[in-house]
């Protein structure tokens, strides 16, 4: 029985892509039990293999531009960059013509050198991939056969290779899903559009360009962990936009956009089809734009003009009523509240200080309810900062042009 068992693993197809960062070695496996699923699969995703000289990975890592890829360090946002660059893969099987999908697997022995790339430029780098079709990936694979994603991630140790833990991936076809409509395209006017949540725009703003080398994608990967595994991430989103917007210089603080837009899109869809979906939605809607008027307001102040003026940026040549300090601090113990009662005390000091109106309906109990408070207060505060941040870093732009 052992003789025929490794007499037939002698004809099955072998397929794996590995990624090597530092002492970390990623390895990711195709299984099924049809192996005529595992050599079709084989086939379709080809376009994927660039082994690359220095022997560091095999496959194209489509998630970052070519100059941020050493950036992904660590397991789950590694393996979240791999199972992207599958869904485009396949997306683009599709697409083609029929004799032209089942191009012949390149040899193990092909080496091709990344340094070889043109060099990057801004257009290149907003160059954007077909957009992901849910429907290539599940004829791929789920259609004859279901067909699922192992890692494997083992730590150098010595002359071996020491396995540190093994995780296989089935829940393919709801990650397919969160990239589509990540891609879904909002038209902005004059021909011009944008994807509802660049998924590279968002994976390059969870980076922390100021902490060491080893550390700057540490939250980023517990958020891919969390997205992998179906779990929220609110609240490490919401720690994250406080950390990268805390510049001097309000030019220079990083965009939290992309947290906010992916937090509305993927908080609401993980309740999708479930009984708490509409009021999610509604949660979602009235805490955002409770922060976008907070965040208003505090702009305003800090500008010193009307309202008009703090959303374009400008301000009067009067002295600012409030410091940008001062303003954050304001959002800071909003952020720090952990009840309802206390969220609304301190929402009516904002009230009074910054002028801020709010209508009585807005926090009606089913929305600003015990059970979704934390999500509300983390969409709230999100989007206050979002603003704030947009009008004062607008303002601080313009000031050194002038200058």
């Amino acid at each position: 029985m052992g003789w025929k068992t490794d007499f037939a693993g002698k004809f099955v197809p072998a397929v794996s892509f590995f990624y090597l960062q530092g002492d970390d070695i990623h390895v990711f496996f195709p299984e099924s039990t049809n192996l005529q699923r595992i050599d079709a699969l084989a086939d379709m995703l080809a376009g994927m293999i660039r082994l690359e000289p220095n022997l560091f990975r095999n496959f194209e890592l489509l998630l970052s531009p070519p100059k941020l890829r050493p950036f992904f360090r660590h397991r789950s946002e590694v393996a979240l960059g791999f199972l992207y660059s599958v869904f485009v893969k396949l997306s683009e099987h599709q697409s083609r013509p029929m004799d032209t999908r089942c191009a012949s697997r390149p040899a193990d022995s092909r080496l091709v050198s990344f340094d070889d790339e043109p060099e990057a430029t801004e257009e290149a780098e907003e160059a954007e991939e077909p957009p992901i079709s849910v429907d290539a990936v599940f004829d791929a694979l789920f259609r004859k056969g279901s067909t699922s994603f192992s890692v494997v991630s083992a730590a150098k140790k010595g002359n071996v290779w020491m396995a540190r833990d093994f995780t296989t991936f089935r829940d393919i076809d709801r990650l397919a899903r969160l990239f589509a409509r990540m891609q879904t395209r909002i038209e902005m006017g004059g021909g011009r559009g944008r994807y509802a949540c660049d998924p590279k725009k968002l994976l390059t703003a969870l980076i922390d360009f100021e902490a060491k080398a080893e550390s700057r994608t540490l939250l980023r990967d517990k958020v891919c962990e969390a997205i992998l595994q179906g779990e929220g991430v609110l609240a490490l989103l919401e720690r994250h936009a406080f950390h990268i917007s805390t510049h001097a210089d309000p030019s220079q603080a990083r965009s939290v956009l992309p947290l906010l837009e992916f937090a509305r899109l993927y908080e609401r869809e993980l309740r999708r089809g479930t009984e708490m979906e509409e009021k999610y939605t509604q949660m979602v809607k009235t805490a955002t734009w409770l922060g976008d008027s907070i965040g208003k307001a505090l702009a305003h102040a800090v500008l010193g003009g009307s309202d008009e003026q703090a959303e374009e940026g400008q301000s009067r040549e009067t002295s600012p009523k409030e410091s940008a300090g001062r303003a954050k601090g304001g959002l800071f113990r909003l952020r720090k509240t952990r009840t309802v009662a206390d969220f609304v005390n301190e929402l009516a000091r904002l009230q009074f200080r910054y002028k801020i109106d709010v209508p009585k309906d807005v926090l009606e109990g089913d929305v600003l309810c015990p059970e979704l408070f934390e999500e509300f207060r983390g969409f709230c505060v999100v989007s206050a900062l979002n603003r704030f941040q947009y009008l004062t870093a607008k303002r601080s732009q313009a000031t050194n042009k002038t200058n």
